[in-house]
C-alpha cells in the first residue's frame, strides 16, 4: 500500500476514534451514590441578562427594592461548563403568539427618549410558544427567551457532554397582573397550557434524557412508596438526563398533577407537598429558618431544593452564613445568584464548595 494512501487510511481511523470516544464520566465518587444522597450548586433565574441600565435607574429611583433585582448570569451552556448542576426558568404562557412584544419598561424608554437594547430578536416574542423571562414587564432581558430554543441549547450541550452528572431545572410558571398601569397581564395558565408544556419538553430534550416519575416510582404505587422504600435510582443510572420540577403549590400544582397522584406518564415532578403521594421534590428558600425542616425531610429521601442568596443581600455584605446553612441542612440542591463572582460590587463573593467543584457527596444524606 503506498504510503499516503496508508497515511489517509490512519488518519481516517483515528478520526474515526475519536468521535466516538465517550468524554470522561465527572465525579466519578458520586457514581454509586443515589440520586438524593449528592449536594449541587445551581443557578436562580438561570436565563436572566442584566435589566437595561438606563431602565434599572428609573427603577431604583422610584423603588429601592429594584436592587434586588441588579444580577445576571452567563448563558446557560456556560453556566453548565462551568459545573452548575441544577438550573431555574421563568416561563410564561404565550399560545397565540404576541403579547409579551411590547414590555412596559420599552414604553417608559422610549417615553425619555432612551432607545432600548434589541429583545424581539427574529420575531421571536411574535412567536406563538412559552417565553422564558423573569418579569414580563420591567426584568425581561433573557440569553433567549423561547422556551423550545432554550431546551434545544440544553439538549445540545448534553449531548456534547455525555455522562454528566443528572440535572435538577425548577420551573416557575408566571401568572398574575401587571404591577404598573399600562403592563402587560400574564397570559394564565390551564390544563391545556399545561398538557403542551410537557409536550414541548419531551419533543425538545427527548424521553431519554428525561428524568420521569415513572422512572423513580418502578414497581411502586406511588413516588413516595418509591423513594422512602427502595429510593431513588443511581446517578450512574441517571446520568446525562435533567430532572424537571413544577415550582408551585396551591392551584398551579393542583393544574399540573390534574388528579393524577401517580404521576404516571407525566415528565415533570411538583414542589411537594410532603405527605401526598406524589411530593418527593420539595422547595424550601430559607435554610437558616428551615433548616431542621430540610434535613428531617432528607433524612426521609426526599430531595430539597434552597438558596444560598436572595436579593443580592449576601453578596454586597459579603455573607456566606446562609450558604453554609444549605450545605448543612442537607439540600441536594442549592442556588445562588453568584456561581461567579460580580465584581461590580463584591469580587469576593462567591458559592462554591471547598474544593472549587459545583458538586459533592451529600453531608445529611449521603453517609458522611
Amino acid at each position: 500500500m503506498p504510503a499516503v494512501i496508508l497515511t489517509l487510511v490512519i488518519l481516517t481511523a483515528s478520526l474515526l476514534q475519536a468521535t466516538t470516544v465517550r468524554p470522561t464520566q465527572e465525579h466519578p465518587e458520586l457514581s454509586e451514590l443515589r440520586l438524593n444522597q449528592i449536594q449541587v450548586i445551581g443557578t436562580h433565574n438561570s436565563y436572566k441578562r442584566a435589566i437595561q441600565p438606563e431602565l434599572f435607574e428609573i427603577m431604583l429611583a422610584h423603588n429601592e427594592d429594584a436592587a434586588s433585582w441588579d444580577y445576571a448570569h452567563p448563558p446557560i451552556s456556560e453556566q453548565l461548563d462551568l459545573g452548575v448542576r441544577n438550573l431555574e426558568l421563568d416561563v410564561y404562557n404565550d399560545p397565540n403568539g404576541g403579547h409579551y412584544r411590547r414590555p412596559l419598561g420599552h414604553i417608559i424608554l422610549k417615553g425619555v427618549g432612551v432607545q432600548p437594547l434589541p429583545f424581539n430578536v427574529d420575531g421571536v416574542m411574535d412567536a406563538p410558544g412559552f417565553k422564558v423571562m423573569h418579569d414580563c414587564n420591567f426584568d425581561y432581558r433573557s440569553h433567549e427567551p423561547s422556551f423550545e430554543r432554550t431546551l434545544g441549547q440544553m439538549r445540545d450541550w448534553s449531548r456534547a457532554n455525555f455522562g454528566h452528572l443528572p440535572i435538577f431545572v425548577t420551573m416557575n410558571l408566571k401568572g398574575g397582573g401587571s404591577p404598573a398601569p399600562g403592563g402587560i397581564d400574564p397570559v394564565e395558565w390551564d390544563i391545556t397550557a399545561m398538557r403542551e408544556l410537557d409536550r414541548v419538553l419531551v419533543e425538545m430534550l427527548g424521553a431519554d434524557r428525561l428524568i420521569t416519575p415513572d422512572i423513580v416510582r418502578r414497581g411502586f404505587s406511588t413516588l413516595r412508596e418509591a423513594i422512602e422504600g427502595e429510593s431513588w435510582p443511581t446517578v450512574n443510572e441517571l446520568r446525562g438526563r435533567f430532572m424537571f420540577i413544577v415550582d408551585h403549590g396551591g392551584s398551579i400544582r393542583d393544574l399540573y398533577v390534574d388528579g393524577n397522584e401517580t404521576m404516571a406518564g407525566r415528565p415533570m415532578f411538583t414542589s411537594g407537598p410532603a405527605g401526598s403521594p406524589y411530593g418527593v421534590f420539595h422547595v424550601i428558600n430559607d435554610p437558616d429558618r428551615d433548616q431542621a425542616r430540610i434535613a428531617r425531610l432528607v433524612e426521609a429521601g426526599h430531595i430539597v431544593r434552597t438558596r444560598a442568596d436572595a436579593g443580592t443581600h449576601e453578596m454586597r455584605t459579603n455573607d456566606h452564613s446562609r450558604f453554609e446553612a444549605a450545605k448543612t441542612s442537607g439540600a441536594q440542591a442549592i442556588t445562588t445568584d453568584y456561581p461567579t463572582s460580580d465584581t461590580r460590587h463584591n469580587a469576593e463573593y462567591r458559592v462554591v464548595f471547598e474544593d472549587g467543584t459545583y458538586a459533592r457527596v451529600n453531608p445529611v444524606s449521603g453517609g458522611l
